[in-house]
């Protein structure tokens, strides 16, 4: 898993977590199952009496996303050029608008895919400076045909047609902006052979500047106002583009006709019991008497008791197969059916832990002092995924190489029962000493595919503001680890502005 890309820090009371799924061309359905395990400290006081399954549904939010299709840029160009094309001719042909839409949104987010990618690879030192200078050339023709598209909005009249054109254009010159900066202050530094595309890169964002200045569009620039408008634009862009890859969920309870059948059964229990207690009384006392009321009210009062056990019983039993919520996800349309999530929560006690999850838990965990041995209580998240996938290949001609789920976390109930973050210190040649009182929520995640498994050690470092840091191990640990040597291994930490950092000599508590 690449730390970058499996959690972030969305804000201070929340996290996410990214997790891939593949669609496997040969096989019809690819099984998947998640379980996450947090580790709570008691002083958190988050427990079942506490913390209930709908307060952690309510503090969850999860999204579905197909994997960006991925396309080099002169591929890119030539179904940014096919468009034009097809608008000249098609631009108003109410028919042709489903296609329109669906075209323009996948270039704009293969093209930014795209950039990340080549960014990242110019980060890590796996491009050369003549394959750079090619990839900035063909950046700088892609927008100089992606501007058509401005002029070609004022030949339609479908307002939606003119919005889906200049959003485009006013996007893609805003992700170039981006991307090629990044780039620019990872060029700059090296000098040498690199001056040339540090200067050409330098062109083509003024340039972008330049056409947005001519066109009245927001540009950034020291104008606050200004910048504001781009922040707020260039977010809405981002969830307009991109929902072209969000697939639509249905969710619904988990063996709802199941369940209800098993209450009836309870029912059925409970007045099998009132019911008998009654004709025997009856048959020995007779009608109206004494006994037969006082059985009567007895009967009554212990259905109820029994019904309740029953189903108490029946629920225990059937939750170790069945889950909280079944969730259906379908394309946009919702023609196909690409799959189906199970997913539910639950508190465990310490021996129903698996060892090797215990482990992973204890992993460089040196210290008596760890809230592991002071009754930290243990919240387990399971999901199980179903993919569908030749629907899903069907649907995109094989396009689409799998989705992303996306799991969002609010942290703010964890907060309830903290103290103050700022703590006095004393030092006689210090005043005014302060440092901060952090809370450590371990978590433990496990990834099931087939035969492979896999296993994760994540570590919350909370404040009374908030998430101040996750901290995550470089490796990922096998669930059956042979000679596991952990005492050298290098830990990193992602910080609230996404940088991830290396800790030495890390001692896990």
């Amino acid at each position: 898993m690449n730390i970058n890309n499996f959690i972030k820090i969305s804000n201070l009371n929340q996290f996410e977590i990214n997790v891939s799924y593949l669609t496997k061309r040969r096989k019809k359905k690819t099984q998947y199952n998640i379980s996450i395990y947090l580790f709570l400290p008691e002083n958190l006081d988050i427990n079942e009496q506490t913390y209930s399954k709908t307060d952690f549904y309510n503090d969850y939010s999860g999204h579905i996303k197909l994997f960006t299709p991925k396309y080099n840029l002169k591929t890119l160009t030539k179904r940014l050029l096919n468009l034009i094309e097809f608008l000249k001719i098609e631009i108003d042909k109410s028919e042709k608008l489903e296609y329109i839409n669906y075209e323009t949104k996948m270039i704009v987010c293969s093209y930014i895919d795209y950039l990340k990618e080549v960014s990242q690879n110019i980060e890590e030192g796996k491009l050369k400076v003549k394959k750079i200078n090619t990839i900035v050339q063909r950046v700088k023709k892609f927008n100089e045909f992606k501007n058509q598209l401005f002029t070609l909005r004022q030949t339609s009249e479908n307002p939606k047609i003119r919005h889906l054109l200049k959003s485009s254009v006013e996007y893609i010159s805003l992700i170039t902006q981006r991307y090629l900066f990044i780039i620019n202050t990872n060029l700059r530094g090296r000098g040498g052979v690199y001056i040339e595309v540090v200067n050409e890169i330098i062109n083509i964002i003024n340039s972008e500047i330049s056409f947005e200045q001519n066109n009245d569009l927001p540009f950034i620039s020291k104008d606050d106002n200004m910048n504001e408008k781009v922040i707020f634009r260039y977010s809405v862009f981002k969830k307009f583009f991109y929902s072209i890859l969000f697939l639509k969920q249905d969710i619904e309870e988990d063996a709802k006709k199941v369940r209800q059948f098993y209450y009836a059964i309870a029912a059925g229990i409970s007045m099998i019991f009132a019911t008998t207690v009654v004709f025997i009384t009856q048959q020995k006392f007779g009608n109206f008497t004494t006994p037969f009321f006082v059985a009567l009210v007895l009967s009554y009062m212990f259905k109820d008791r029994i019904k309740d056990l029953t189903k108490g019983y029946f629920e225990k039993k059937l939750n170790i197969k069945a889950y909280d919520f079944r969730d259906k996800i379908y394309d946009m349309d919702r023609h196909k059916l690409f799959g189906y999530f199970q997913k539910k929560v639950k508190f465990l006690k310490r021996d129903e832990l698996d060892k090797r999850i215990i482990n992973a838990r204890l992993l460089k965990t040196s210290s008596r002092l760890s809230t592991w041995y002071l009754n930290e209580k243990i919240l387990k998240y399971e999901k199980s995924i179903t993919l569908h996938n030749k629907n899903i290949k069907d649907a995109y001609d094989n396009a689409i190489e799998g989705i992303t789920d996306i799991m969002r976390f609010d942290i703010s109930k964890f907060k309830i029962k903290m103290s103050d973050t700022k703590v006095p210190l004393y030092r006689v040649d210090h005043d005014n000493l302060y440092g901060e009182r952090v809370y450590h929520v371990n978590m433990v995640f496990v990834l099931n595919q087939g035969k492979q498994d896999e296993i994760q050690k994540i570590r919350l470092v909370l404040t009374k503001e908030g998430i101040k840091r996750v901290e995550i191990p470089r490796y990922n640990i096998e669930l059956f680890p042979s000679n596991t040597n952990t005492k050298n291994e290098n830990w990193f930490y992602l910080q609230k502005d996404g940088l991830v950092k290396q800790i030495e000599n890390f001692d896990d508590q």
